[in-house]
């Protein structure tokens, strides 16, 4: 998956620029090892939004899903997007 993820982001890179920041916008802990967190990778002239999916095994905390999209809609919950918890 790391190698397949690796290859997303510099098709990102020719649309907006060198990547700049990371922001974490929420941690959602689905159960006593399963976390959702959702994020930005803010570029130089734009963010991508994204969502990666954590599980804590027996050798640490790792990442078993990641999806990214410049459509906040298709990767970001509504309360973030609105900017309110609901």
């Amino acid at each position: 998956m790391l190698v397949s993820l690796e290859s997303t982001f510099p098709t990102f890179e020719t649309f907006f620029g060198k990547p700049m920041s990371i922001n974490v916008l929420r941690e959602v802990t689905v159960s006593q090892k399963v976390k959702n967190i959702f994020f930005t990778f803010n570029y130089e002239t734009g963010p991508i939004f994204g969502m990666m999916t954590t599980f804590d095994g027996p050798n640490g905390e790792v990442v078993t899903y990641v999806t990214v999209n410049a459509n906040q809609g298709a990767v970001l919950p509504d309360d973030i997007i609105e900017g309110h918890t609901k």
